[in-house]
């Protein structure tokens, strides 16, 4: 879905005045100016992705870096497959 950044962004700019803490599952630079931003409004952000990005780690209050091997699309079969 090529909207999808987009959408997650207005989704946690709508949800920021109900929420402590937002745990982003992406390691995308572009997502930077949106931590800033939930950031600015003293929400803390956390990043839980593979392989994160060194500037979003810089502007995230804390990351995790989680093995590709756990990402649900690497551990199921697809639903094609017979």
């Amino acid at each position: 879905r090529p909207n999808y950044s987009v959408d997650l962004s207005l989704d946690a700019v709508r949800l920021s005045n109900q929420i402590e803490m937002m745990i982003l599952g992406s390691s995308d630079p572009i997502y930077i100016p949106l931590v800033n931003y939930i950031k600015a409004l003293g929400i803390k952000v956390q990043i839980v992705a593979c392989v994160v990005n060194r500037e979003l780690k810089a502007v995230s209050d804390n990351w995790l870096e989680i093995p590709e091997s756990l990402l649900e699309s690497n551990r199921f079969p697809s639903e094609n497959t017979p």
